[in-house]
């Protein structure tokens, strides 16, 4: 009797988990990755990761917008790195050398670099100030690239999707206002250069084929009363520089999540960090959008 009890028990308790599960909204959505790109620069002939952007729906510019913190751009130029479709590819690659090196050539004009051997590609951005990329007009580390992403290119004539990435646009950004301590959050981001197809060499073991981001979730815990700033209850490391930061949204029948800032450090050191991830809010991310969107 006692037995039959049990197994009545462990069978209301999974049903009871199951139907919770239904009534909630997920917490994550994938579309939030596909707005977050991998930032890397170039060092002795190689490539090193080194931050995350995220690309915002520009109004007037025909141009991407990618946002990220203005320390990732101190050198001349930088690269987005980004994972090419897999269609594009194979159709690529079944066509003879003298033709994939003619399409490798032609993307060379517009700053694309492929390798075809290779899921990915990466764009070269020369950054000059106030043309290709701007920074914050208080000197706030964000600062917007601006650059162009095609989203398809022909092969002998025919179109065909070149990469898959999503621009957040303003249905998904919240106000610094309706933000309160304890809200659910995550971020993305590159954290050590994990995901990248080119790691630093700590992280070797967790490089991938085509940039495949890290996901971390956390809370608010602390926002300030006198600056656009928050922390967040969650470790944030070198690679999460420009990272964007979601809260989460429980609410039925509503987007899932919504922008509300960017990751730009943590409080503490080089050789401390005690986990509370240093933010600046939307608020402040769009003085820079503004100088970008013409």
């Amino acid at each position: 009797m006692r037995y039959k009890y049990s197994l009545l028990f462990i069978i209301t308790v999974l049903l009871s988990e199951n139907l919770w599960a239904q009534d909630l909204p997920k917490w994550f959505d994938s579309e939030s990755i596909l707005a977050t790109i991998l930032l890397e620069k170039e060092m002795n002939d190689t490539f090193v990761p080194h931050g995350t952007g995220f690309l915002i729906l520009p109004y007037k510019s025909k141009s991407s917008i990618i946002i990220t913190c203005e320390h990732v751009l101190r050198n001349p130029t930088i690269f987005l790195t980004i994972e090419i479709e897999k269609k594009y590819r194979d159709v690529v690659r079944r066509l003879s050398t003298d033709e994939q090196r003619e399409i490798v050539e032609q993307l060379k004009k517009d700053n694309i670099i492929w390798n075809t051997n290779e899921d990915f590609f990466r764009i070269k951005v020369n950054l000059k100030k106030d043309s290709s990329f701007f920074i914050h007009p208080d000197s706030l580390d964000i600062a917007a690239i601006k650059t162009t992403i095609w989203g398809t290119m022909p092969i002998n004539n025919i179109g065909y999707k070149f990469c898959n990435l999503k621009q957040i646009g303003i249905s998904r950004i919240l106000e610094r206002e309706k933000l309160s301590v304890g809200d659910d959050i995550f971020f993305i981001g590159f954290p050590w250069g994990i995901g990248s197809p080119d790691s630093i060499p700590s992280s070797k073991s967790f490089t991938t084929k085509s940039p495949r981001h890290a996901l971390r979730k956390g809370i608010i815990s602390w926002i300030s009363e006198d600056y656009d700033q928050f922390l967040l209850d969650a470790i944030s490391v070198p690679g999460n520089s420009g990272s964007p930061v979601f809260k989460v949204n429980y609410k039925a029948g509503e987007p899932p999540f919504f922008l509300i800032g960017i990751i730009i450090g943590h409080i503490g050191n080089d050789k401390l960090n005690i986990g509370l991830a240093q933010c600046l809010s939307i608020n402040e991310i769009k003085k820079v959008i503004n100088l970008a969107d013409y």
